[in-house]
């Protein structure tokens, strides 16, 4: 996956990611995420499940804490590391 991330250095606020690529069908992740409002505009981020889908198949620790995480969030069962 090519992932560009934004931050910003001067706030603790969240990264956000950008998937230049991801090896799942656009039109899926697009009919299942959602539009949430930043500011005066509005993004269109990934469902849940795809996200947790995502951060499992990265696989690095950090990811799976955070896909445990997710997962805790929509009450689905915790695996792996984490």
């Amino acid at each position: 996956m090519v992932v560009l991330s934004w931050w910003d250095p001067e706030n603790r606020r969240p990264t956000v990611d950008l998937f230049a690529d991801y090896p799942r069908d656009f039109e899926l992740l697009n009919k299942d995420s959602m539009l949430l409002p930043l500011g005066a505009t509005a993004v269109r981020v990934a469902s849940i499940d795809h996200l947790i889908a995502i951060k499992r198949a990265a696989g690095g620790p950090k990811d799976l804490d955070d896909a445990n995480r997710l997962a805790g969030l929509r009450g689905g069962k915790v695996i792996g590391p984490g």
